[in-house]
């Protein structure tokens, strides 16, 4: 930010960035991040670096409310499985928990909580687990 990437302003000891600003700096470091990538990937593949892998087992595991509650670790997390670095697992109880807190503490309403939900589904149709009943 002090080098001008990107502008804010000081109030006190803190920074603050409009939020508009933010995402066009995300989007243009995107771009530079896939450029690049595009840029080495042939070198890399010429150079034999990429060979044809195949997994027989592949990572899960089971998100649970405290960890889908904290936004930035869930985004980090639901990022990765979506690369497919492993599989994320979580049943409706757990959703209901997560966006019931999230609720509770004024962090969206019911519209939010219930679209949050519905692009979890979308996103991640094989994530979610039945629980039997008793």
């Amino acid at each position: 930010m002090e080098k001008g990437a990107i502008s804010f302003e000081r109030v006190g000891t803190h920074r603050r960035i409009r939020f508009d600003d933010l995402i066009e700096y995300k989007n243009e470091r995107d771009k530079d991040r896939k450029k690049v990538s595009q840029e080495t990937y042939p070198i890399s593949q010429e150079a034999g670096l990429y060979g044809e892998v195949k997994f027989d087992w592949q990572y899960f595991d089971h998100l649970d409310s405290s960890v889908l509650f904290n936004r930035p670790v869930t985004d980090t997390l639901l990022k990765a499985a979506e690369y497919g670095l492993y599989r994320v697992h979580w049943t409706q109880r757990i959703l209901d928990e997560t966006t019931g807190s999230l609720i509770k503490r004024s962090k969206m309403n019911r519209a939010q909580a219930s679209h949050l939900q519905e692009e979890l589904a979308k996103a991640f149709p094989e994530a979610m687990v039945k629980v039997p009943q008793n």
